[in-house]
């Protein structure tokens, strides 16, 4: 029985998508004495209470003397939320299940030795592993300071990203873009260089049917500062960040009338410091980044091996031409780049293909 209660504590944690980040994903459940399930309840949003305080809210009645069954190990620390462990010891739970524990060194372990020190019966590794898949994103920003880059590829068999005339529309089928909006889906940011908004003009927002989550905010990278006032990132209703390192107090303003936000960065190399750019998505909270493109920032980016995971969408074309990934600086195939963990998935006659650094 005990499995069942955790599942559906995982299922919940799910529920909580983008708007809980920078914050885990965590799911509560709360059983009495008959083996009934009387208070459920996920993080719903950054800021806001945490999964335990909300299956305390949906309880169906008193809880004293309960089982709980959470994702994560209750916070012991006075956050914005307060402290879950002392809300459950408060509440009289008598016995918890905990399938993971919180990755951060300053705080793991803390939770579970004050609900013991309550005389709590603690349990810890129920399905561990689909909990720490669950918030892996979570953990490497929490261990590594950084958020967790993802490089998004379309590419042709030759390795393509577009014609030489930068003709790029479509390379992929729907499938593998549909696939690519789910994706989206996931990430708090999506990351492009300027000369991607330049030839595509995209709008890098999530489009599926029926679809009312919260959209990435998109990070334009531009050290010139170049963005055209009329691109779609600057003229729509969603977020977006110009990371730049040259850019006139007049254009600034008006970028910033539209809501939009610029933040100056210093050049690494005549380039924008991607290294930078990383500590400081750290420190606006920002969890995890699709990079999109194109070429001459997924180079940059393996070129420094500044990401985590790739995901290249290869569709069956040849069209020649100088538009693949070039400048790595490796001489010898003992220096290549090789992925790790790798999967494959195969959307009609495409094929993605998924690995770790």
């Amino acid at each position: 029985m005990h499995e069942i209660y955790m599942k559906r504590a995982l299922e919940l944690a799910k529920k909580g998508g983008l708007d809980v980040k920078p914050n885990p994903l965590v799911g509560a459940v709360i059983v009495n004495q008959y083996d009934i399930i009387i208070g459920e309840g996920y993080h719903q949003e950054y800021g806001k209470a945490h999964a335990e305080v909300n299956a305390f809210l949906n309880a169906k009645e008193d809880v004293k003397g309960a089982t709980m069954y959470v994702t994560l190990e209750p916070c012991s620390h006075e956050g914005k939320t307060g402290s879950c462990a002392r809300k459950i010891i408060e509440k009289g739970i008598k016995e918890i299940y905990v399938a993971t524990l919180d990755p951060n060194p300053l705080v793991s372990g803390k939770g579970i030795e004050m609900l013991k020190q309550a005389g709590i019966k603690v349990h810890v590794g129920m399905y561990q592993d689909e909990s720490d898949q669950l918030n892996q994103h979570f953990y490497h920003y929490i261990t590594k300071k950084r958020p967790y880059v993802l490089l998004k590829m379309a590419l042709t068999l030759d390795g393509k990203y577009a014609t030489d005339t930068y003709d790029s529309t479509w390379i992929t089928n729907d499938m593998s873009r549909y696939d690519v909006h789910q994706t989206r889906a996931n990430y708090q940011a999506i990351m492009v260089g300027i000369q991607t908004v330049l030839k595509d003009n995209p709008t890098l927002n999530v489009r599926l049917k029926d679809y009312q989550g919260r959209q990435p905010i998109r990070i334009i990278l531009d050290s010139k500062g170049m963005i055209p006032l009329d691109s779609q990132v600057i003229q729509d209703d969603i977020d977006t960040w110009v990371m730049t390192s040259s850019m006139s107090e007049e254009k600034k303003n008006i970028i910033e009338e539209y809501g939009k936000r610029v933040i100056y960065m210093p050049l690494k190399h005549d380039r924008i410091d991607l290294e930078e750019v990383l500590n400081q998505l750290y420190d606006l909270d920002i969890q995890n980044v699709m990079v999109e493109g194109g070429k001459t920032i997924h180079e940059s980016f393996l070129r420094e091996k500044l990401f985590d995971e790739i995901q290249a969408y290869i569709a069956p074309k040849f069209i020649g031409g100088t538009k693949s990934i070039q400048d790595l600086h490796i001489s010898t195939m003992k220096e290549a780049l090789e992925l790790q963990d790798v999967s494959f998935d195969i959307f009609d006659n495409n094929i993605k293909i998924t690995g770790r650094k």
